[in-house]
């Protein structure tokens, strides 16, 4: 149907008789098909008048239009070839047109609609866009069955930045795990019983390294596949061997480049490279050492308080006579070394910490925790044995002969008893407390001739905020220490005249003895059971340890006699049920970091392999495609010409593979062919291709 205007200005529409005349050269051809014209609804003369012409042969095609009411013709003259030929069939409704040539066609339409009658010219405008929107229909048809899986290659930013996801997923994740591993050495709070996080929060927090690996593993495969595929569609193209290295493990990366040709260009940059993947799978081996650092405690906060004793050096120090070095024996019978402080006994240290707390007045329930004012103080011991057992020898020591001579008569008068000749030398920032052992059976055995010697300095000694953990079976008698640790380190404290006092007042003057009697027999005395693994021997190995906690327990005596005391509301602290305290030892925190940085540097490294691609204005999306996936890159080689002579390679080595394939092409579209409608994708020697047009279908 098609629309036409009457003489007086009317539109009519009315049935059409469509005409073929044309004239060729041969009579060979094929007619087009009536049946195929009919159920279209036009007028199909009988097939006889339709010319037979060669398949390559180009003839002229003149269509008449002529409507039922005797209107003038419409003449349409079409040169085309066998192409178009059958692209008109298909205009005038052929089902079973098939093209089988890829000649391009060329046509020219005149178009004379005249009225005879009125001698008015009448345009046919809609004819003209009818037909040709008819042969643009029927040529794309006809290319579409051509070429079937043809694609149009489109790229745009959003395409871009989304083949970059593993990019930004690895630099996100690795990012967030480095502020959260910063932030473990004071603590990150999770919603688990401190049980639970101590049991699997090891294994939960290797998966969550191993998997911010594997992500900057993808990450970095991503970013040099944008890299080299950016490369191989360059104008200089680059080695196919670089498919294989991608196809490559990590750790097979390196032998790969290895066995590539001496003379391959991309040899040593592919070794190089390597290293790159290898140090990031090295990185997967670490994960257990921080994973391993991982440790959890109960969540508490401060609710409610508790009437406590707290010391201070108020004033001048006062001593009260008590405690004594025997009371204090007795109290080492009850007391945790935990309770004393950070004990080189009890942890592994290479130093003592003490930490002096608050009494506590009120009760407590099991559990709790109370928070007050208290000391620090830093205790180091170092144990030899003399020379001999005179003076020269305690001199050698290097104790000066005054003190020597006085400790020496001291020491004598413990005989072979397990007793302590103490002397005691006190300055600003430190005191040297300088012990002889007798019947400790150390040097030398029993009769010996030689004296165990131990020095032990105090140091440090600072205000803090401490905390102390309390146990009880739920009676008042049974409140006792647990642990204690330190929640806030203050100012420096006086050494010289307050702690100076303390340890002069429990040790009874600068030069003192004392023995150490069994409580139990066969048994040590209770001051020297951090010194033994059995609690009836001395321990060599455990020696300067025990040393230092029994001076902990003596300081602490001695600061309770001498350091002002006052009462005082202590902060009660609690735990909060069903929350927990995640905390990392330091080293942890330091691999942690040095894992996180490793990868995050790798993201960096990815996101500048992306630039070349983002810059382009050609699509690279094929080359890069080429380098990710075997397939793609198996079908490339298979339609490239470069690639000849490979069916003698079916029984070869896998690098004599390679170092055929060790060539360099570029991946485009062939010059020859950029006319075409629609392109060809294709590898070649970088001069005869082109690049890729950007909206355009390839196949």
């Amino acid at each position: 149907m098609e629309s036409s205007l009457k003489p007086d200005g009317r539109v009519r529409r009315a049935n059409s008789m469509v005409k073929f005349s044309a004239e060729a050269p041969e009579a060979d051809s094929v007619a087009p098909s009536p049946r195929a014209t009919e159920a279209a609804g036009l007028s199909v003369p009988p097939t006889d008048i339709y010319p037979r012409a060669s398949v390559s042969s180009a003839v002229p095609l003149t269509i008449h239009v002529q409507d039922e009411d005797g209107w003038p013709a419409r003449r349409v003259s079409v040169r085309t070839n066998s192409a178009m030929d059958h692209g008109m069939q298909q205009v005038l409704g052929s089902d079973n047109y098939r093209s089988k040539s890829r000649s391009s066609s060329s046509h020219e339409v005149q178009d004379h609609h005249k009225d005879s009658n009125h001698g008015n010219d009448i345009s046919g405008v809609n004819d003209n866009a009818i037909f040709n929107k008819a042969v643009t229909i029927s040529a794309s048809g006809s290319l579409s069955s051509r070429f079937p899986f043809a694609r149009e290659v489109s790229e745009t930013v959003s395409t871009k930045l989304k083949e970059m996801r593993w990019v930004i997923i690895a630099i996100t994740v690795n990012s967030l795990l480095m502020y959260y591993c910063a932030g473990m050495n004071d603590g990150i709070i999770v919603p688990l019983h401190y049980s639970i996080v101590t049991s699997v929060g090891c294994v939960v927090f290797e998966l969550v390294l191993l998997i911010s690996n594997i992500l900057t593993c993808y990450a970095l495969d991503s970013g040099a596949s944008a890299w080299f595929g950016s490369l191989l569609g360059g104008q200089r193209g680059f080695s196919l061997s670089v498919c294989g290295f991608f196809q490559a493990s990590p750790f097979e990366k390196w032998a790969f480049a290895n066995q590539l040709s001496l003379n391959s260009t991309c040899r040593h940059m592919l070794s190089r490279a390597s290293i790159v993947w290898v140090l990031l799978e090295l990185m997967k081996w670490m994960t257990p050492i921080a994973a391993t650092s991982i440790h959890g405690s109960s969540m508490r906060v401060d609710s409610g308080s508790v009437e406590c004793i707290v010391f201070s050096q108020d004033g001048t120090p006062v001593d009260r006579k008590w405690p004594n070095v025997v009371v204090e024996a007795g109290v080492s019978e009850l007391i945790f070394g935990t309770a004393l402080g950070i004990l080189r006994s009890e942890m592994p240290v290479n130093q003592t910490t003490f930490i002096m707390t608050p009494q506590i007045i009120g009760a407590v329930d099991d559990g709790d925790t109370i928070i007050g004012p208290g000391y620090l103080t830093t205790i180091s011991t170092n144990c030899a044995c003399t020379k001999n057992n005179q003076i020269s020898g305690i001199e050698a020591a290097g104790i000066p002969t005054t003190v020597s001579a006085a400790l020496h008569a001291r020491f004598q008068t413990l005989g072979h008893e397990l007793g302590w000749a103490n002397a005691i030398d006190i300055q600003d920032d430190h005191i040297t407390v300088r012990s002889l052992l007798s019947g400790a059976v150390l040097c030398g055995g029993r009769n010996g001739s030689f004296i165990p010697i131990c020095t032990t300095t105090l140091s440090d000694h600072r205000e803090a905020t401490v905390m102390v953990r309390y146990m009880t079976d739920g009676t008042t008698a049974s409140i006792a220490p647990e642990t204690v640790t330190i929640r806030k380190v203050g100012k420096v404290a006086n050494i010289r005249d307050w702690l100076g006092a303390s340890v002069l007042a429990i040790f009874d003057g600068p030069i003192s003895s004392f023995e150490l009697p069994a409580t139990v027999p066969g048994v040590l005395n209770p001051l020297m059971w951090w010194t033994s693994p059995n609690l009836m021997t001395i321990n060599p190995a455990l020696l300067e340890g025990g040393i230092e906690t029994s001076l902990s327990i003596l300081i602490r005596g001695g600061m309770q006699r001498t350091y002002t005391t006052h009462g005082e509301t202590c902060a009660r602290n609690i735990a909060v049920p069903g929350q927990s305290l995640v905390t990392m030892l330091q080293y942890g925190t330091h691999v942690s970091v040095f894992i996180l940085s490793v990868q995050l540097f790798m993201c960096v490294v990815a996101t500048v392999a992306f630039v070349p691609w983002l810059m382009s204005p050609y699509p690279l999306g094929p080359c890069i495609r080429a380098v990710r996936e075997t397939v793609y890159f198996t079908t490339l080689v298979n339609s490239s010409s470069v690639c000849q002579g490979f069916d003698q390679l079916c029984n070869a080595q896998p690098h004599a593979i390679w170092q055929s394939l060790d060539i360099v092409v570029r991946i485009g579209e062939p010059i020859g062919t950029r006319s075409e409608p629609i392109g060809h994708i294709s590898m070649d020697r970088p001069k005869l291709m082109g690049w890729l047009t950007n909206g355009k279908k390839y196949y």
